[in-house]
């Protein structure tokens, strides 16, 4: 998306006018079960099937984001780790 664009317009905008603008937009969508949505909602999808992470993939995963992007230290990864790949 071009934030330029879409300031220039929120700029321009007047009282009782409107201006038209196209933007080359995406959207993901990320489903568990998606044998209960309406076919017109899914023949809008591209369908991918991922296979699910292995329990040591996950922890691996986990870590790299939880410490890249959350700042948090390799030992409460672990314990957060082993609590949820403990859970039911």
């Amino acid at each position: 998306m071009d934030r330029e664009k879409i300031k220039e317009l929120l700029e321009n905008v007047k009282h009782g006018k409107t201006r038209e603008l196209e933007l080359d937009t995406r959207v993901f969508a990320v489903g568990i079960k998606v044998e209960k949505l309406p076919q017109d909602l899914l023949s809008r999808f591209t369908k991918l099937h991922f296979a699910p992470y292995t329990e040591q993939e996950f922890i691996e995963v986990s870590q790299r984001v939880l410490t890249a992007r959350e700042n948090t230290s390799l030992e409460q990864c672990r314990i957060h780790c082993q609590g949820t790949v403990a859970a039911p």
